[in-house]
């Protein structure tokens, strides 16, 4: 896959970044620490490590994975209908 341009906000803050997969380029004024979470793409991401480039405090490489939040209502049991008349 090739690198993508995107926009990263994290908290009410947006940064230029980009992407290739769940790997992120984002700049190290962003603040993200292991554990927390941001948008990107219309999508939820959660940090599962950092890579501080060069140790220059300037970009970050940001390992995520997909935060998947299933609230769709799940369909009830139907009672069983046989008769035992």
């Amino acid at each position: 896959m090739a690198w993508n341009n995107i926009t990263v906000s994290v908290a009410d803050d947006e940064f230029p970044s980009h992407c290739d997969g769940d790997l992120f380029s984002i700049p190290f004024s962003s603040g993200l620490k292991v554990g927390d979470s941001f948008q990107a793409g219309g999508k939820e991401h959660k940090v599962t490590s950092i890579d501080n480039i060069a140790g220059r405090d300037e970009t970050i490489l940001v390992n995520t994975i997909e935060v998947v939040k299933n609230d769709k209502p799940k369909k009830g049991r139907m009672p069983n209908k046989s008769s035992g008349d």
